[in-house]
């Protein structure tokens, strides 16, 4: 099968992106910040105004409800969720705040826009006086919260409607869609676990740790256990690989990949289609890695690892 090499952000076409997609939850309260640091992957610790962190909120067999990024914006204490995991989100978080003195609630009025492509960061100082250079970096201007969220030139922006509304006054850009965006996290094997992928994946399947997404030295969080036995005693004989071909053939999130004896060897975790081709995120066996690999419907793909 013909595959070509994945496209470049440097080459791609500067865009501004509506995202609905994502959704936020508010953690208010003194023990806010302990609250979390026993509830998620990552070092809530490490949280500053300026360092916002990604992370992962597991069940307790270890394996990754939602992914998510904690920031300040203003004077709150937010969580970015998928819009279609959120209720799910809060209800599991909010049973264990109510003995902690935390308060969480949902907030339906915060819109988020990313942006995406070539040199993006050169449109976005025409509004602000500097842009974030290293990812999960954030600045805070305007009532809006700029965060880059990968190595590459990848941003979103937080605000309120009214903020929002007034920064689109000041940039010209071309509009793309979600997809566009889903490009750009793939190239940086960045996987957002969505309600289709909800606990069907650990932290180390989807290259966590690689994005300082858990972290191995604090205390007891949900499902660390699990994590800890994988970082220390477990030897992993799959991980993440980015995949890209020529469509057809198609395949969807949560496909299952085959070798020639038909045997599973790996699943699609994050799959994007732009134009005739496709980009995918697969947990794939390690032995596998630059074997043939065949689809549900037995046709041939070839894995790349870039």
């Amino acid at each position: 099968m013909k595959t070509v090499m994945l496209i470049n952000s440097s080459q791609t076409q500067p865009a501004i992106i509506e995202l609905p997609e994502y959704s936020y939850l508010t953690i208010d309260g003194d023990k806010a910040i302990h609250f979390l640091q026993g509830q998620l992957t990552c070092d809530v610790n490490a949280l500053t105004t300026e360092q916002a962190l990604i992370g992962a909120y597991l069940n307790v067999q270890g394996r990754v409800i939602t992914t998510l990024r904690i920031f300040h914006h203003e004077h709150q204490l937010l969580l970015q969720v998928p819009r279609d995991l959120i209720e799910l989100v809060y209800n599991k978080l909010n049973r264990v705040a109510l003995l902690s003195r935390v308060k969480i609630q949902i907030q339906n009025d915060i819109k988020t826009i990313g942006f995406f492509g070539g040199n993006i960061s050169e449109k976005l100082q025409s509004y602000f006086t500097s842009t974030p250079t290293l990812p999960m970096q954030a600045i805070f201007y305007r009532g809006l919260t700029l965060l880059r969220v990968a190595k590459h030139e990848q941003f979103i922006l937080i605000g309120l409607h009214p903020a929002i509304t007034d920064f689109t006054k000041h940039i010209s850009l071309p509009h793309a869609n979600y997809e566009y965006w889903l490009s750009g996290l793939i190239m940086e094997k960045i996987v957002e676990i969505n309600a289709k992928t909800s606990e069907q994946f650990t932290p180390h399947e989807i290259d966590l740790p690689a994005h300082n997404a858990v972290s191995f030295t604090k205390g007891c969080y949900v499902g660390q256990e699990i994590v800890a036995r994988m970082q220390y005693l477990g030897k992993l004989k799959q991980h993440l690989q980015l995949l890209h071909w020529q469509s057809p053939p198609s395949c969807q999130i949560l496909d299952k990949l085959f070798n020639q004896e038909q045997k599973s060897v790996g699943q699609i975790a994050s799959i994007v289609k732009i134009d005739n081709m496709q980009y995918a995120l697969a947990v794939l066996r390690d032995d596998h890695v630059n074997a043939l690999l065949f689809t549900e419907k037995n046709e041939q793909l070839r894995s790349i690892n870039n």
